[in-house]
């Protein structure tokens, strides 16, 4: 296929590239224009700009295609994934921190538990 035919296809599923670049930037525009867009992290702000990509070719195309909705999905589900990471990470020595706590204190019943029993033993 070559680069006309790709594009007459792409035009008769997703409309005029022209207005879809208007809806894209207007919703990117409402975006950054918002206080928390400073402090988004790229991979969230790249995410969101695909998914208003996706959002753009929904209104201006055809709204029917489940693939736009997908990379919606897939968009959102990489950031949350990422998001994940971030927290068991943190959680990470924090939960090493607990276990170390519990097996001293298994150590210290068990160890209490014997000096218990060797006290018994001689009375």
């Amino acid at each position: 296929m070559n680069t006309e035919e790709l594009l007459k296809e792409r035009g008769e599923s997703y409309g005029s590239f022209i207005r879809h670049s208007q809806i894209a930037q207007a919703l990117k525009e409402v975006a950054k224009y918002d206080t928390n867009w400073l402090d988004l992290p790229q991979i969230q702000k790249e995410a969101l700009e695909m998914i208003f990509h996706k959002i753009a070719r929904i209104l201006n195309g055809d709204y029917t295609l489940i693939d736009n909705y997908a990379d919606i999905a897939g968009y959102a589900t990489l950031v949350a994934k990422d998001l994940e990471r971030q927290e068991n990470d943190r959680a990470g020595p924090e939960l090493a921190r607990q276990e170390k706590d519990k097996a001293g204190l298994e150590r210290a019943r068990q160890e209490k538990d014997r000096a218990g029993f060797r006290i018994n033993e001689t009375i």
